[in-house]
């Protein structure tokens, strides 16, 4: 976690966090103080932006680590930090006015498990309200990658392969100041799939983005989905 962490530290400002959200809970036309969901939270950066512009936050992430992170930092009135998977939220149907997942933060729990989390964002949400989805797709991932990529973030050497055929993307990254090294991978879904998923849980409207802006999306833009 403190890798993940020192890797991103430096371009997960809070003036950008700020941005992300103002452009998220407008996508949603959340109210002032409606009721949001940031799952997964991480270390509660877009938690404590929405906080400060008059939401009522629950951070919900399933990494004691993270949610230790978040504690740390002092919070707006108004959040609250759970520990739960998203495939299995503790919260009662219609709970929520928007909710948010950020930061290609779908795609880890395989094919059934990300329609799980699709399912619940889904059942959370109050009549009338939206999710909005930030994350990358497959035409931007073919478009960036060759079959092998490196990169060095903040001292930290990445690898990042992708597998065609069964649209998972490998990553590696290596921290060279302790050596230790953490691999993660995240199946990459093209829009036309996640929109799919998204009416099989339940939702009728789906927009998409590429941007929290509200810019076209594109090929290599990042792929921002707003369901209601």
């Amino acid at each position: 976690m403190a890798h993940y962490l020192r890797a991103y530290q430096k371009t997960h400002t809070n003036e950008l966090a700020t941005a992300q959200v103002d452009g998220a809970v407008t996508l949603a036309g959340t109210p002032p103080d409606g009721d949001v969901l940031d799952a997964p939270c991480g270390a509660g950066r877009h938690s404590r932006a929405l906080a400060a512009s008059g939401h009522h936050v629950t951070g919900v992430d399933s990494s004691q680590d993270m949610l230790d992170a978040a504690r740390a930092v002092h919070a707006p009135a108004g959040v609250q930090w759970v520990r739960a998977d998203y495939r299995d939220l503790p919260f009662r149907a219609g709970t929520f006015d928007t909710v948010l997942n950020l930061f290609t933060s779908f795609g880890f729990c395989g094919d059934d498990g990300d329609q799980a989390v699709l399912d619940e964002f889904q059942r959370v949400l109050r009549p009338g309200g939206r999710l909005v989805m930030d994350t990358t797709h497959r035409d931007r991932v073919i478009s960036e990658l060759a079959a092998e990529n490196r990169t060095d973030v903040a001292g930290q050497a990445g690898e990042t392969t992708w597998d065609v055929h069964s649209g998972w993307m490998h990553m590696s990254l290596l921290d060279r100041t302790d050596g230790h090294r953490s691999v993660s991978r995240i199946r990459v879904y093209t829009p036309s799939e996640l929109d799919r998923m998204l009416v099989r849980a339940g939702f009728r409207e789906v927009s998409v983005f590429g941007g929290l802006d509200g810019r076209p999306l594109g090929r290599r833009t990042r792929l921002v989905v707003v369901a209601a």
